[in-house]
């Protein structure tokens, strides 16, 4: 059952039954131990490259673009294609 189809149903001054609520709290912090304990290390060992890999990807998107919004990256560029022109003026 979704959580948006029960929430939905609820009235929303109607309190939560607090031994459903106790009971989920109990089986939430069971999981992901139960969940180590059947994988293997290799298993365990892929999950976290993975999850990793995500984060560092994430934070390379972020610092990606700050760097194209920044003045330094931008007169980067302009210096860039001034010295290529100043190349193709001087080979050709």
């Amino acid at each position: 059952m979704s959580c948006e189809w029960y929430n939905s149903r609820r009235m929303p001054d109607e309190p939560k039954n607090p031994a459903a609520v106790a009971l989920g709290r109990l089986g939430g912090s069971k999981g992901g131990q139960a969940r180590a304990q059947k994988l293997s290390a290799e298993q365990r060992s892929a999950i976290a490259k993975k999850a990793s890999l995500t984060r560092w990807q994430q934070k390379r998107e972020r610092d990606f673009e700050a760097l194209l919004e920044s003045q330094d990256y931008l007169d980067y560029l302009e210096d860039m294609e001034r010295l290529e022109a100043e190349q193709n003026g001087i080979d050709s």
